[in-house]
C-alpha cells in the first residue's frame, strides 16, 4: 500500500480564512482558501476595485555572498545582471535541455544579495538545483518558512496600501520594490502580481500576517476590496495570459516553446541550458504555447484533447471562460506550423468537437 498522504501544511492565515467562511482546499500539499464568496465576485473585485490574496505558501530561497550574482546568472535564463537593487525580474529556472525548473520571480535586495520566489510544490526541488549549483563565496537558505507572502492586487489597491505606510507609492514602478514597514512591521513591498492588474506582493514574518491581512481588509472595505482565493487567482492569470506550472509548463517544455523568448538572454553569457536554448531558438520551437478562445459553446478544461486539420497535436493547458471577457478561452501547444493567431482547430470536449481559433495574448489587458 502507498504511505498515507502526511497532513497539509498550513499557511499563519488559515485560522483566519476559515473563519471567514472560506472554502479550503488541498493545493499542492497547503490547505488553502479557493473562494471566499464565488469566483465570479471575487474576480471582478480585483478587475473594478481590489482583492486580497493569501499566497503564503509560495517559496523563498535567499541567495547571498560575493558569489551570488553569478550563481543566479548560471541557474536562470534570464539577465539578473541588468537589476540594480530594489528591481525585480520574472525568469526561469532551466534544466540543460532549457526546461523548466520552475518560473520564478528574482529579486536583488543588494549588490550580493538576492531573493528567489518559487512556486509552493517546488519549493524543494528549486533549493535543491540552485544549492547544487553553487560554487564558491555564497550562501543558499531555504527562507520559506521566515517568510508569509500577501497579494494586494487591483485599481484601488494603492491607494487602500497607502494608509498603512510612510513610503510614498506613486513613485514604485513594475518590477520594483521597497524595504519598509507596513502596519508597523518590517516589510518588503513589490509592485509585482499575477492578476494581470496593477497592485503589490508583501512579503513579511509569519507573525504579522494575520494583523496586516485583516488591516487590509479594514482600509479597503470602502474601496470594494474583498478577500480573494484560488480560483479567481486562476481565473485572473489566465486572462492574464500568465503560464501556470504544472498546467502549462514543466519539465518537458522549453522557455522558447512556451513563448518566453523575451526572459532568454543568449547574450549574457553561459548558463544552465543556454546551449539547447541557442541550438532551438536557430532551428525554432517545433510547438509554441498559444492561447484560444471558443467559437463553439463549450468550455474548455485542462486535459482535453486538440486537434488540427483533424490531426491529434495535444491537450488543452489551461481553459476556462473569463468573468471579464464573457468567453470560454484557454492555452495549448501546437505545431509551429498551425501557431499563429488565427488558425482554426477542435477542442474535444466531453466528446464532442467544438471549434475554437488562436487569438493573440493577453486576452484581457487593463485600461489605462
Amino acid at each position: 500500500m502507498p504511505p498515507a498522504a502526511g497532513p497539509l501544511k498550513t499557511t499563519p492565515l488559515v485560522r483566519l480564512c476559515r473563519d471567514m467562511g472560506a472554502r479550503l482546499v488541498d493545493f499542492a500539499g497547503w490547505e488553502l482558501p479557493v473562494q471566499f464568496s464565488s469566483v465570479i465576485e471575487e474576480h471582478l473585485a480585483v478587475r473594478e476595485a481590489a482583492g486580497l490574496f493569501d499566497v503564503s505558501h509560495m517559496g523563498e530561497i535567499e541567495i547571498r555572498g560575493r558569489a551570488a550574482l553569478d550563481l543566479v546568472q548560471k541557474v536562470t535564463c534570464n539577465d539578473v545582471s541588468r537589476l540594480a537593487p530594489g528591481q525585480a525580474q520574472y525568469t526561469v529556472l532551466t534544466t540543460e535541455r532549457g526546461t523548466f525548473v520552475d518560473d520564478i520571480l528574482v529579486y536583488r535586495r543588494g549588490g550580493n544579495e538576492f531573493l528567489l520566489v518559487v512556486n509552493a510544490s517546488n519549493t524543494d526541488k528549486d533549493f535543491a538545483w540552485v544549492a547544487s549549483a553553487a560554487r564558491g563565496d555564497v550562501e543558499v537558505v531555504n527562507a520559506s518558512a521566515r517568510w508569509a507572502q500577501l497579494a494586494l492586487q487591483g485599481p484601488k489597491a494603492e491607494t487602500i496600501l497607502q494608509g498603512l505606510l510612510r513610503a510614498p507609492l506613486a513613485p514604485l514602478r513594475p518590477f520594483r520594490f521597497l524595504e519598509t514597514e507596513v502596519n508597523g512591521t518590517r516589510s518588503i513591498v513589490s509592485r509585482t502580481g499575477y492578476t494581470g492588474e496593477d497592485g503589490f506582493e508583501i512579503y513579511l514574518p509569519p507573525q504579522a500576517a494575520a494583523d496586516l491581512y485583516q488591516a487590509l481588509l479594514r482600509a479597503g472595505g470602502p474601496h470594494g476590496l474583498r478577500p480573494c482565493g484560488l480560483g479567481a487567482r486562476d481565473t485572473l492569470r489566465l486572462e492574464a495570459g500568465m503560464p501556470l506550472y504544472g498546467n502549462d509548463v514543466d519539465e518537458t517544455t522549453t522557455v522558447l516553446e512556451a513563448g518566453l523568448d523575451g526572459i532568454v538572454r543568449l547574450g549574457k553569457g553561459p548558463f544552465i541550458g543556454s546551449e539547447a536554448l541557442s541550438r532551438e531558438k536557430e532551428t525554432g520551437p517545433a510547438r509554441r504555447l498559444m492561447g484560444f478562445e471558443m467559437i463553439d459553446p463549450g468550455v474548455p478544461r485542462h486535459g482535453h484533447p486538440v486537434r488540427v486539420g483533424g490531426e491529434a497535436s495535444g491537450e488543452v493547458t489551461s481553459g476556462t471562460v473569463g468573468p471579464s471577457l464573457k468567453k470560454s478561452i484557454g492555452l495549448a501547444y501546437f505545431p509551429a506550423r498551425a501557431a499563429r493567431p488565427g488558425t482554426r482547430f477542435a477542442v474535444n470536449i466531453r466528446g464532442r468537437d467544438a471549434e475554437a481559433i488562436i487569438v493573440p495574448t493577453p486576452f484581457y489587458r487593463r485600461p489605462h
